[in-house]
């Protein structure tokens, strides 16, 4: 596997799967796995919009399986990455990296789950990274949570469910966009650092299902432990 100057191979920690990632990049972090061990397993056919490196794709695929693995990125560093991921793991037939903007995805309402670990600033908001790859990851330059949940919708089939976390603040704002989506809340899960600061959670984790209802759950977690479904 042939790698950049600035690249290496970590492990996912679950059996022998591994992913490439880049000190020049954008890393992962605890919020993707949290995300992809928040999913429930069962699902087929799973699309990962701003997929970046792969992870909550791989990391999903290799906690429970799948038939269709289907990642987005926008950025093309991080989806050649991703397929060289795919490849080192032997799973191309699988997993296919789109390299486009998710709002030109078309999902023809064909997966089980979406999952998506969105750039967190609102645009026009704050101040965003100077490096171009990190202000993408970050912040919404390229999409905005509105094109995130419409991508969604249009590739969920009818009781399909879309999960993705996202900071806090913009709670209201994600249910009020799954609401208008027909992606019914079904899970949400409250995440904080420490224990102690469970009435200050810093991110939730929630889960729509797609033109059905269900009674909503509402859970709590850190990010240190172990078990993240919620």
């Amino acid at each position: 596997m042939q790698l950049d100057s600035n690249e290496k191979i970590e492990s996912l920690l679950i059996g022998d799967y591994k992913i490439i990632q880049s000190s020049a990049l954008y890393k992962f972090t605890s919020d993707a796995i949290m995300l992809s061990r928040f999913c429930r397993e069962g699902a087929k056919t799973v699309l990962d919009l701003c997929g970046g490196s792969g992870i909550v794709g791989l990391h999903y695929y290799a906690l429970n399986g799948a038939d269709k693995v289907v990642e987005v990125e926008i950025q093309q560093e991080l989806a050649s990455m991703c397929e060289r991921s795919v490849a080192l793991n032997n799973l191309q037939d699988v997993f296919t990296v789109q390299n486009l903007n998710l709002k030109d995805f078309d999902g023809r309402h064909k997966f089980d789950l979406v999952t998506c670990n969105p750039p967190y600033q609102k645009a026009g908001s704050g101040k965003t990274p100077e490096n171009k790859h990190l202000a993408i990851c970050r912040a919404e330059v390229t999409c905005t949570l509105s094109d995130i949940v419409d991508a969604a919708k249009r590739s969920l089939k009818e009781g399909g469910r879309f999960c993705m976390c996202q900071r806090i603040d913009r709670l209201i704002e994600t249910i009020t966009l799954f609401s208008q989506a027909g992606i019914n809340p079904s899970r949400l899960t409250f995440v904080a650092g420490k224990l102690k600061d469970a009435t200050k959670p810093y991110l939730f984790l929630i889960e729509g299902i797609y033109q059905r209802n269900k009674e909503l759950e509402i859970g709590f977690i850190t990010n240190t432990a172990t078990d993240f479904r919620g």
